[in-house]
């Protein structure tokens, strides 16, 4: 398919202070959360996962430009993020990775809500520790950005 001919500007993705913390998170019992001791990220993920959803819209070509909202480009539409979950569930047997991301999709010259939806994935672990974490984190990660930006190019009037 072709592009839409509109310009979608990303905003920076919120998450709550856990979340946008560069330590890794996990939870032993519902309701709680905690921190591997000497295990980080080498970005906070609410800033990496921006750098992952434009990259993935750039190579998706689902609109005819795509920018962070922070560039000062004039567009049409834009997309907000909030992280809600990014956590190893150890409650579970086997472990598994969660993912939660609300997405708002707004028309940028009326400031209305296009479309509004909740992302999850949940992607099993291979080992029970912070590696084991990290890696089904961004593999739940990947397969969300999938189904976003599928939902955003969806929910998106293609415009003239």
């Amino acid at each position: 398919r072709s592009p839409i001919p509109k310009t979608l500007l990303l905003g920076a993705a919120n998450g709550g202070i856990f979340i946008a913390s560069p330590r890794i998170l996990f939870s032993d019992s519902a309701g709680t959360r905690s921190y591997y001791q000497y295990s980080f990220w080498t970005e906070p993920p609410t800033l990496q996962f921006i750098k992952l959803l434009l990259a993935k819209f750039e190579y998706c070509k689902g609109f005819q430009v795509v920018s962070r909202s922070s560039n000062g480009v004039v567009g049409d539409y834009q997309l907000v993020t909030e992280i809600q979950e990014f956590y190893q569930d150890r409650t579970v047997s086997p472990p598994v990775a969660r993912v939660v991301v609300a997405a708002d999709l707004i028309a940028v010259i009326d400031r209305k809500v296009i479309a509004s939806r909740s992302f999850s994935q949940n992607y099993p672990l291979t080992s029970d520790t912070a590696a084991g974490a990290a890696g089904a984190l961004s593999k739940a990660t990947d397969k969300l950005l999938d189904d976003l930006i599928n939902w955003a190019v969806e929910s998106a009037p293609p415009g003239e």
